[in-house]
């Protein structure tokens, strides 16, 4: 597939965070095991058959889909602090703001939890898929306007209807989104600039939410040594910034919270977007209001 030269493209990016996935998982399932097993069997076990083993999934299915979900959290927060570039085969590239990337699953207001089947966020995915009607390729075509095999930008169904309905824009504002991707035919997600060694260690942190899987990553990328929120590269870690001043001009706005004037989360978004004078979804409120209470 093509690709700029010196970028990676969505597909490899993509399939490095599954492998990163599955690597992490099996360590965590496998547990005390793991550190019991000589290195040299530990390659040939599937991280699938390690969760099944270890109780964590009841099937195939389930444990695929927990990779799954896995990968896709990781690659939602990746696209979140290091954004990519789209670029056709004529050269042409554009940064562009972060609804055209988002999934429609919302995963970057989630925290990461474990076991992920128990947890409530995201219990509905292991129902459907009980009945037959879900699977991992349903859940990596759920981002907006990214085909997920190749990276490719179009406006998927209902697309729209979930920048209004999930992110909290307007209908203007939705329809104008929709409409620059559309205008932007031919055009691929591709990163100019991955993260390294470190960095990719950092991005696993907002995975690391027990001492098992800290364990389990640091046996194969490392102890983490920085934290992203606080990295000193404003090129490349925008977004944290961004959610802090979000959070301050609510705090101004909204002094007592926005319920307390009976308004709706996309009517904050609309305000906040017309006295920031850029467009601010309701994921990045949410999130940017949770961390500066986490920070309390």
């Amino acid at each position: 597939m093509w690709c700029p030269v010196g970028c990676s493209s969505w597909k490899s990016v993509f399939d490095n965070l599954r492998e990163t996935s599955g690597q992490v998982l099996k360590l965590v399932a496998l547990g005390q095991k793991a550190s019991e097993d000589s290195p040299d069997k530990l390659p040939s076990l599937q991280a699938t058959s390690c969760l099944i083993e270890g109780g964590f999934a009841d099937n195939y299915r389930e444990a695929e889909l927990i990779v799954s979900i896995t990968a896709t959290y990781l690659m939602v927060n990746l696209l979140e602090y290091f954004s990519p570039i789209v670029s056709n085969v004529a050269g042409n590239r554009l940064a562009l703001d972060f609804p055209v990337y988002s999934h429609k699953d919302q995963f970057e207001c989630c925290a990461f939890r474990w076991p992920i089947k128990d947890d409530p966020q995201f219990h509905m995915f292991f129902e459907y898929a009980k009945s037959g009607s879900f699977d991992s390729e349903a859940l990596y075509s759920r981002f907006s306007f990214i085909d997920h095999e190749t990276g490719k930008l179009h406006v998927k169904n209902g697309a729209e209807c979930f920048l209004i309905n999930g992110l909290g824009l307007s209908n203007e504002m939705a329809a104008k989104y929709c409409d620059l991707v559309r205008s932007l035919d031919g055009y691929y997600v591709f990163w100019s600039e991955v993260p390294d060694e470190e960095e990719y260690r950092d991005l696993l942190g907002c995975i690391e939410v027990s001492d098992d899987f800290t364990r389990a990553i640091n046996a194969v990328f490392g102890d983490q040594t920085t934290s992203l929120d606080s990295h000193s590269n404003p090129g490349k870690i925008g977004r944290p910034k961004l959610r802090d001043e979000i959070a301050l001009a609510y705090s101004s706005m909204f002094p007592a919270g926005h319920v307390a004037q009976g308004l709706t989360w996309k009517t904050v978004a609309l305000r906040l977007s017309a006295s920031m004078g850029r467009t601010v979804t309701v994921a990045t409120i949410r999130r940017g209001l949770r961390e500066r209470d986490e920070q309390k």
